[in-house]
Order: structure tokens, then C-alpha cells, then sequence
């Protein structure tokens, strides 16, 4: 009866190990793509601003934007600098996967996700 006992609380240990592991790789994982979804914010609206700034008008959309340059002295510069996740159609994602939503008459940028739509 002892080793019986012994046994279930082994196993026990091992399943709630496992599960603290696997709630902490969830939590810094999520933790790793907020904050990656902050530096893509603030890249992609510096962009916007520096588009707006050089060409008095906003871009039609977040596409055009990553994908253009603008003449700078010494050379051309990319409106957004760093490489971006794409879906299939050519749409910017967000650290977590999802297109950020875009309105080209406001400029303004914004996660998809509906947790973080007022970052």
C-alpha cells in the first residue's frame, strides 16, 4: 500500500511540474510578443508619420508604406525599417499573427487583437 501511495504522488509532482512549466513558457511567450507588438506599433506609426511628413498625405495602406522608401540625405530609406511577417495577400502581421487594422483618412494604426485595440 505504501509503494501504491508513493507512486501516485510521484506522479502527482510530475503533472503539476509540467503544468507550471507549461503555464510559464505561455506567460513569457506572451509576454515576448506584446512586447514585440509594441516596437511594430511604434515603428509602423513613426512610418506613417514620416510618410505624412514627406508626402503630405498618408499612405493608402500599410502595405505601401513598409514597402516604400523616401529619399534621405546620403541615400533612400525605408519608411519602416526591419522586416515584417506577411500573410498571403501581402498583409502585415502582428507579433501575434493577426493584420494590424489601418485607416489611410486618420493614419492611425492599431493590433487586430481585441485585447490590446487601445495600445
Amino acid at each position: 500500500m505504501k509503494r501504491k501511495l508513493w507512486e501516485v504522488v510521484v506522479v502527482i509532482l510530475v503533472l503539476a511540474l509540467s503544468a507550471g512549466f507549461i503555464w510559464w513558457r505561455y506567460n513569457n511567450v506572451k509576454s515576448t510578443n506584446e512586447t514585440a507588438l509594441v516596437n511594430q506599433l511604434k515603428a509602423l506609426r513613426m512610418g506613417v508619420a514620416t510618410y505624412m511628413e514627406v508626402n503630405k498625405h498618408y499612405p493608402p495602406d500599410l502595405k505601401a508604406l513598409v514597402s516604400s522608401k523616401f529619399k534621405f540625405a546620403g541615400g533612400e530609406r525605408p519608411y519602416v525599417p526591419g522586416d515584417f511577417k506577411k500573410d498571403k495577400d501581402g498583409n502585415i502581421l502582428d507579433s501575434f499573427g493577426k493584420p494590424f487594422n489601418y485607416d489611410p483618412a486618420t493614419g492611425k494604426v492599431s493590433p487586430s487583437e481585441p485585447t490590446h485595440k487601445d495600445w
